[in-house]
């Protein structure tokens, strides 16, 4: 419950495999790199450290989800490390951190991207509408239409077409990979 209630509210926790597999040389587990990466946030919440290593070492067969990326919009996700771990678990653990990573990166790429050329285009809208606005002295629109919009919109999808067709594919080859992966994970554990 402590864990729930603080990383609902911490700003978002960035993982790539890369921190993942330095953390665990260092220190030995994901937890530590929980612990590490959210300890700077605990006074925000008035937890102390203490309180947050207990929440963690209690919880060792969950995934902690938290808040979305103000700007790409997807919520971190922190798998679980099982205690005796086979290679096979981690492999399917550090693929699918290498995935989030990725999926992060692509999106807040293209979700900046996005932002930076819609602002553009209001701008340019909205200046070549005040001036002809003001020309026939009918300056109270201050905002674009919906059918405005659409024409970014429009144009923005056919510039970035082949980028999301090649995402895409790319999303369903890792996908792919993780489902084969996971069901190899469950039929090595029936097999314990």
């Amino acid at each position: 419950m402590v864990l729930f209630r603080l990383f609902r509210v911490i700003p978002s926790v960035r993982v790539s495999s890369k921190d993942v597999r330095t953390d665990s040389a260092k220190k030995g587990t994901l937890k530590t790199f929980l612990i590490r990466n959210i300890s700077s946030s605990i006074a925000l919440q008035g937890l102390d450290h203490k309180t947050v290593v207990q929440a963690v070492q209690r919880q060792e067969d969950r995934d902690y989800v938290g808040p979305p990326h103000p700007v790409s919009k997807l919520r971190p996700v922190l798998y679980c490390t099982a205690k005796q771990e086979t290679p096979l678990q981690a492999a399917h653990r550090t693929s699918l951190l290498e995935t989030q990573s990725w999926n992060q990166n692509y999106w807040l790429q293209h979700n900046t991207a996005f932002e930076k050329e819609k602002q553009a285009f209001i701008t340019k809208k909205l200046s070549e509408k005040y001036s002809i606005a003001s020309r026939h002295g009918n300056e109270d629109q201050l905002t674009l239409t919906s059918e405005e919009m659409a024409e970014f919109y429009k144009q923005f999808l056919d510039q970035n077409f082949d980028q999301h067709m090649q995402y895409n594919r790319e999303w369903y080859k890792r996908n792919f990979k993780h489902i084969i992966m996971a069901a190899k994970v469950w039929i090595e554990s029936k097999r314990r």
